[in-house]
């Protein structure tokens, strides 16, 4: 019941159906739990604080940091290196797209 709604719960409102979504559909064909679990990690991402800035937990390591920061001097360029991911960069990928995927790409965006 959204918020501010005065009316008493019946148990006879309206509920979507659980795959009504265009989206859910194409997710519950072509994808495995652990694919699932692979997205919900790029889409909430565990951070790590260091040195008084943010990164990405899964970019982040102490030399990675060691590196850039000899090479950027900046803590402000060094976040934007570690924490710039792609997509491509972590799921398994062959380059191709299938009109279908650039479909269903095109009405997710």
């Amino acid at each position: 019941m959204p918020r501010g709604d005065k009316s008493a719960y019946t148990g006879k409102q309206k509920r979507q159906a659980p795959l009504s979504q265009p989206w859910l559909p194409h997710i519950a064909s072509n994808s495995t739990g652990v694919d699932v679990l692979a997205i919900g990690r790029l889409l909430l991402p565990e951070f790590m604080d260091y040195e008084g800035s943010v990164f990405l937990g899964i970019q982040f390591t102490k030399d990675s940091f060691a590196r850039w920061m000899s090479v950027l001097r900046n803590m402000k360029g060094v976040e934007s290196m570690i924490n710039h991911v792609h997509v491509y960069d972590i799921i398994d990928h062959d380059n191709k797209m299938l009109g279908h995927d650039v479909r269903l790409s095109a009405h997710l965006l």
